[in-house]
């Protein structure tokens, strides 16, 4: 299992996220990008939006870099 938040992982807040794999992390942190954007959060709406306007190469790129970060988290 490892801990880190919302802002480690490319995100905008200091919410806690955990996870066991980098897949289990991207749901996280998906479900909690989804419930802050229903909550009509401001920062996380402009992450959201922001993200639908990259190229896929780009996406690939913060993707890989976001794995390199999990990966490099401590277990807890």
């Amino acid at each position: 299992m490892k801990k880190t938040h919302c802002k480690e992982m490319g995100g905008v807040c200091d919410a806690p996220l955990s996870a066991n794999s980098f897949s289990e992390m991207g749901k996280a942190m998906h479900a909690h990008l989804k419930e802050m954007c229903d909550k009509g959060d401001a920062a996380h709406i402009a992450l959201r939006d922001s993200m639908d306007n990259v190229t896929a190469e780009y996406r690939a790129e913060f993707l890989a870099g976001i794995e390199k970060r999990f990966n490099a988290l401590p277990d807890a």
